[in-house]
C-alpha cells in the first residue's frame, strides 16, 4: 500500500490544501504550529475516521479539535495505491459520527465497491489491524507515546501469524470459552447473572418463602380461632335481632292502634267543630237556604251604588262651584238693578223727558244685544281655534280632513275677531252735564262707573250658565235619588241575614259569599267525617286495651335493632374475610413441602455447578499460564527484531531489550529485568521506536503500510539522532515514509 496525495477541504488550520505524498520519503519541515501533527492525523482520519466526539474536552476529542474555524467543509480525500490499483477515499465529518460520510473512487473517478461495506473501516481492510494497533505500529509520534504493553489485538495477530498451524481455536479461544462458561455460571458484574447467581437468588427466595409458609401456618391457626369467635358473636346477634324484631312488631301493632285512635279523635274533633260552625251559619242565614242564595243582583246593586257614591263625591266640588257662581251672579244682578235705579233717580233730578227715558230703555236693549253678540263671538272664536288646532294635527295622517278643518277654523277666527272688535268699543254714554251741583254730578259719575263695572262682571258669565247650572242640579238630584233607592234595596236584602254590624256593603257581600262557601264546605266535611268514622273498625278487644307506648321506646328499639344489624353485617363481612384469609393461609402453608423439595433439588444442582465452576477456574488458570509461556515464545521474533534495530542505533550498549509475559517492553541489565520507567526519556523513546519498527516488520510482512513519523527523535542526542536518520533512510527502500520535523538538524 502506497500513499500518492491528499487534498484537505477543511481540517484544523488547513483549508483547500493539497500535498504530494508519492515519494519514498516525504520530508515535511515546519515551525511549531505549522500543522505537522494535524497533517499526520488527517492521513490517519482518512483511513480510520474520527472518534465519536462524546467528551467536550478539546484534548480528548479530535472531532472538536480539528473542526475548521473558517466554516469550510470538514474533511477531504486521500489517494493511494493498493494491489496495483489506484483509489481515492473521501471522508467528510459531522459534529457526531452519525453525520459522517465516506466514499471510495477508482482511478476513473467512478464510485467503486472493491472494499464492500468496509469503507467505514478502510484501514482495517487495508492493514488487517484496528485503529489502536495502527497507531501503536506504523504511526510513530514524538515523545515516545504509547511505550506500554503490546495491545491485545496485535498480540492476537502475532499468535495467529507465528503459530505453527494457524488454528483460530487456540489458547485465546479456549480462554474465551472458559471465561464464557464461568460467566454462565457466576457473573463477574451485576446486573448480569450466571446460573449459580440465579440459583443463589432462587434459594434465597425459597428460604423467604419457607419462612412465609411457616408464618402462614401460624396465621391460619389464629384465623381459625377468630372464625370461631366471630361465629359465636354472629349467632348471638341473630338471636338478639329476632327478639327485637318481635318486640318491634308488638310496638308497631300498638302504635298502629294508637294511631287509629288518634285519627278517630281527630276526625271527631273536626266533625264537632264543623257542626258548631254550621249552627252558627244557620243562625246567620236564618230562613234563607245558603245553597240557593243568589248574590248576583246584590253584587250589581252594590257596585252601582258605590260607583254613584264615588261620582257624587267627585261632582260635589263642581256643584258647590256652580252654586257659588249662581249666587255671585244673582248678587251682581241685584247690585246692577240698584245702580240703575240710582241712575234713573239722578236722571229724573236732571229733568229729562220721557223721551229720554225711552231712549235710555232702548239703549239698554241695544247694549244687551251687543253683549250677547260679544259673548257669541268669543265662544265662536274658541271653537274656531280648537278646529284649527285639530286640523293642524291631522294634516299628516288625514291630509284632506286636516286642511279642511284648518281652513274652516281660520275663517271662523277671522269672522269672530271682526265681531269682537265691533262690539268691544261701544258703550252707552250718558250726558253728564246739566248738573248744577258738582257733588250730585260726582255721585252720578260714580254710580255710572259702578254700573259699567257690574255690567262687565256680568258679561264674564256665559249667558247659558243658568241653564247649565239648572241641568247640573237636576242631574245631581237624579243621581242622589238613584243612590238612595239602591241603598234602600241593599239594606232590605241584607236585613234577611244576621250581621253583627253592616258597616260596609261590599264587606257584607263578601261575608255572605264566604259564609255560603263555608256552609257548603262544612256540609261536605261533616259527611266525609261520618263516612270515615263508620269505616274505622278496631280489632276485637282493642276498644278497652290500654296503650302505653311512646315514640322514644319505638325509636330506642329501632336504634338498637339497626345497630345490631350493622354489627351483624360487619361481623358477617369480617367472618367472610377471615375465612378467605384462613383458606389462603392454609393453601400457603400447604406449599411448604413443595418449596422444601425444590430447595433440596436446587441445592444439589448448586453443589454440582460449584464443582464445575471450580474445575473451570482451575483449567483457565492452567491455560492462561500456558498461554503466557506460549506468548513469550511467540514474541521471540519481535524481540529479535527489536534487538537488531537496537544494535543498529547503539541501544544495546546500555541494556538488552526483552518482553514480559503480557507483552510489555523491559530492559535486561546485569541479569535483571527492569521496567522502562527506570530509564531516561530518550532511552524510552528509542526503545519504543525499535519496538514499533519490529512490529511493523513482523505484522505487515505481505503488504507493508506507510510509516508516518511525527518528529520521533526530539529527545535523542545528536549522535543517536544521526544513527536514527540513517536507519530511516535505509528503511525507505522497503517502506514509504512520511517524516515530519521542526528542526534542520533532524531533517532527512
Amino acid at each position: 500500500m502506497k500513499l500518492l496525495s491528499c487534498n484537505i477541504a477543511g481540517f484544523g488550520k488547513f483549508v483547500n490544501a493539497a500535498f504530494d505524498l508519492s515519494s519514498p520519503i516525504t520530508c515535511v519541515k515546519g515551525d511549531n504550529g505549522w500543522g505537522k501533527t494535524t497533517l499526520a492525523d488527517f492521513i490517519g482520519s482518512m483511513l480510520y475516521g474520527l472518534d465519536g466526539g462524546r467528551t467536550r474536552s478539546v484534548s480528548g476529542n479530535d472531532r472538536l479539535r480539528y473542526e475548521p474555524w473558517s466554516g469550510a467543509r470538514f474533511g477531504g480525500s486521500l489517494t493511494f495505491l493498493y494491489a496495483g490499483r489506484t483509489y481515492r477515499v473521501e471522508r467528510f465529518f459531522g459534529r457526531t459520527a452519525g453525520g459522517d460520510t465516506v466514499r471510495v473512487y477508482d482511478k476513473n473517478n467512478m464510485l467503486c465497491y472493491d472494499f464492500g461495506d468496509k469503507c467505514e473501516r478502510l484501514g482495517e481492510t487495508l492493514f488487517g489491524v484496528d485503529r489502536e494497533s495502527f497507531e501503536r505500529t506504523a504511526y510513530i509520534p514524538q515523545g515516545g507515546q504509547g511505550a506500554g504493553a503490546i495491545p491485545e489485538d496485535i498480540r492476537a495477530k502475532l499468535l495467529a501469524l507465528l503459530s505453527a498451524d494457524g488454528d483460530k481455536e487456540g489458547a485465546s479461544d479456549a480462554v474465551a470459552r472458559l471465561d464464557a462458561a464461568e460467566r454462565a455460571l457466576r457473573a463477574k458484574r451485576r446486573p448480569a447473572k450466571g446460573r449459580l447467581d440465579e440459583l443463589d437468588d432462587r434459594l434465597a427466595y425459597l428460604q423467604a418463602q419457607k419462612t412465609d409458609c411457616r408464618r402462614a401456618a401460624e396465621r391460619a391457626e389464629e384465623l381459625q380461632r377468630q372464625t370461631a369467635e366471630h361465629a359465636r358473636r354472629l349467632a348471638y346477634l341473630k338471636a338478639e335481632i329476632r327478639k327485637l324484631s318481635a318486640l318491634a312488631e308488638e310496638y308497631a301493632r300498638k302504635s298502629e292502634l294508637a294511631a287509629t285512635r288518634a285519627a278517630q279523635n281527630e276526625i271527631r274533633t273536626k266533625f264537632k267543630e264543623a257542626q258548631a260552625r254550621l249552627a252558627e251559619l244557620d243562625g246567620f242565614f236564618g230562613a234563607a237556604d245558603p245553597a240557593t242564595v243568589n248574590t248576583t243582583g246584590l253584587e250589581t246593586a252594590i257596585k252601582e251604588f258605590y260607583a254613584l257614591k264615588e261620582e257624587l263625591a267627585n261632582l260635589a266640588p263642581q256643584a258647590e262651584e256652580a252654586a257659588r257662581a249662581t249666587k255671585e251672579k244673582r248678587a251682581l244682578e241685584a247690585q246692577l238693578a240698584q245702580c240703575e235705579r240710582t241712575l234713573q233717580s239722578y236722571e229724573l233730578m236732571r229733568g229729562e223727558t220721557r223721551k229720554a227715558a225711552q231712549e235710555t230703555k232702548e239703549n239698554k236693549k241695544e247694549e244687551r244685544k251687543k253683549r250677547r253678540k260679544h259673548g257669541n263671538a268669543g265662544f265662536g272664536l274658541l271653537l274656531s281655534l280648537l278646529l284649527a288646532l285639530f286640523g293642524a294635527t291631522q294634516t299628516k295622517s288625514i291630509p284632506a280632513l286636516g286642511i279642511t278643518l284648518l281652513v274652516v277654523g281660520g275663517l271662523g277666527l277671522l269672522c269672530c275677531g271682526v265681531t269682537l272688535l265691533r262690539t268691544s268699543g261701544s258703550s252707552t254714554t250718558r250726558k253728564t252735564s246739566d248738573f248744577a251741583d258738582e257733588t250730585v254730578r260726582g255721585n252720578y259719575l260714580a254710580a255710572l262707573a259702578e254700573t259699567e263695572d257690574l255690567r262687565k262682571k256680568l258679561a264674564a258669565y256665559p249667558l247659558e250658565s243658568d241653564e247649565r247650572a239648572e241641568a247640573f242640579k237636576k242631574s245631581l238630584e237624579s243621581k242622589r235619588a238613584r243612590a238612595d233607592a239602591l241603598e234602600t234595596a241593599i239594606k232590605n236584602f241584607l236585613s234577611n241575614f244576621r250581621f253583627a254590624e253592616a258597616y260596609d256593603y261590599r264587606a257584607s257581600l263578601a261575608k255572605i259569599k264566604e259564609n255560603a262557601e263555608a256552609y257548603v264546605r262544612l256540609k261536605a266535611v261533616c259527611g266525609e267525617s261520618e263516612r270515615k268514622l263508620s269505616a274505622f273498625a278496631l280489632p276485637a278487644g282493642a276498644e278497652n286495651e290500654t296503650v302505653q307506648i311512646t315514640s322514644a321506646d319505638v325509636n330506642e328499639i329501632h336504634s338498637r335493632k339497626n345497630a345490631l344489624e350493622r354489627e351483624r353485617e360487619e361481623t358477617t363481612a369480617t367472618l367472610a374475610g377471615v375465612l378467605a384469609q384462613a383458606e389462603t393461609q392454609e393453601k400457603r402453608a400447604g406449599q411448604l413441602a413443595d418449596i422444601e423439595a425444590e430447595e433440596e433439588r436446587l441445592g444439589e444442582e448448586k453443589a454440582r455447578l460449584e464443582r464445575r465452576l471450580s474445575a473451570i477456574r482451575t483449567a483457565r488458570e492452567l491455560l492462561v499460564r500456558a498461554r503466557h509461556n506460549l506468548a513469550a515464545r511467540y514474541l521471540e521474533p519481535v524481540e529479535k527484531k527489536v534487538a537488531e534495530y537496537a544494535e543498529t542505533l547503539g541501544f544495546s550498549l546500555h541494556a538488552r531489550p526483552k518482553f514480559s509475559a503480557d507483552g510489555t517492553p523491559v530492559l535486561e541489565e546485569e541479569a535483571c529485568l527492569r521496567n522502562t520507567e527506570y530509564y531516561s526519556t530518550g532511552l524510552k523513546d528509542l526503545l519504543w521506536f525499535c519496538v514499533r519498527l519490529a512490529l511493523v516488520e513482523t505484522l505487515y510482512a505481505v503488504d507493508p503500510p506507510p510509516l508516518i513519523l511525527d518528529d520521533p527523535f526530539v529527545n535523542l542526542d545528536d549522535k543517536t539522532t544521526e544513527r536514527a536518520k540513517s536507519l530511516v533512510k535505509a528503511l525507505s527502500g522497503k517502506y514509504q515514509i512520511v517524516y515530519f520535523t521542526c528542526k534542520e538538524e533532524r531533517k532527512l
